[in-house]
């Protein structure tokens, strides 16, 4: 009797593993997800690239590095921002550099169309967000008194961002130049508050000075836990307004069309 059953339930555990099997084949994997990314990164149909573009922020596989760096030349100014945005968020170290010498491949030529900054910025912040060393001086090649104020700034403050040593230093060279006649000294000095957290005024021989005392035990990550928490502070302190601004806009919208306002 005994022996029947252990039958029967050896003949039912028999049965299970291609049900199993078969549900996890309906799942895709990670590499077939990509391929069926990519094909729409090369689709001809602009708003299709474009949404696969958003996709891919949120994909890691490694076979999206080059497509993406081939969408940074994309006939459409958003999908070539997209495009960055999404180099952006790679957290391989080998896609990261990749990424970021792309990225500043696009700088000089962009520099160069006034109607192209605002591509730029989105390159800058992106190349801040990757945080390489190699970033620090495609970044501030070509800095001087003409340039933009929106690219300047964004410029610097992606320096601000990069986590090493040669971005602070660079960062308070530029600043020395010229001194009087540096247009850009104020962004210069929020680039150095940015990326240290310290307050030592346009000054940048008290710049080097604190520099000197603190460079050997100066934390990169604290500094950026910082900016990190000081930006979460900052967005829900302008969602707060904004919530406040939404009730009272609604309060005298209702005050004005309540019929009974109207008939008093």
């Amino acid at each position: 009797m005994c022996t029947r059953i252990a039958l029967t339930l050896c003949a039912l555990l028999l049965l299970l593993p291609p049900a199993v099997a078969g549900e996890r084949d309906q799942v895709p994997d990670a590499d077939e997800l990509a391929k069926a990314l990519i094909e729409r990164l090369e689709s001809h149909d602009a708003r299709i690239r474009y949404e696969a573009l958003q996709e891919a922020s949120q994909n890691q596989h490694p076979s999206l590095t080059s497509p993406l760096i081939k969408a940074l030349k994309d006939d459409y100014p958003d999908n070539r921002k997209r495009a960055a945005q999404a180099l952006a968020t790679r957290a391989d170290s080998k896609a990261q550099k990749r990424a970021a010498t792309a990225l500043a491949h696009r700088l000089p030529s962009l520099s160069e169309k006034k109607e192209k900054t605002e591509e730029l910025v989105v390159i800058a912040t992106a190349l801040g967000d990757l945080g390489q060393k190699s970033s620090v001086k495609p970044l501030l090649k070509g800095l001087d008194p003409k340039t933009p104020r929106a690219e300047a700034e964004a410029r610097l403050k992606a320096v601000a961002e990069i986590p090493h040593a040669e971005a602070i230093e660079r960062l308070m060279q530029y600043g020395s130049k010229g001194r009087r006649g540096n247009t850009h000294a104020n962004l210069v000095v929020a680039a150095l508050r940015h990326a240290t957290g310290q307050k030592l005024g346009k000054d940048p021989d008290a710049w080097r000075a604190w520099w000197r005392e603190n460079r050997a035990t100066f934390d990169f990550e604290a500094a950026a836990r910082e900016r990190d928490e000081k930006r979460d502070r900052e967005q829900e302190k302008a969602d707060r307004k904004k919530g406040r601004r939404k009730n009272r806009d609604g309060k005298r919208r209702k005050r004005k069309d309540d019929p009974e306002e109207e008939t008093r």
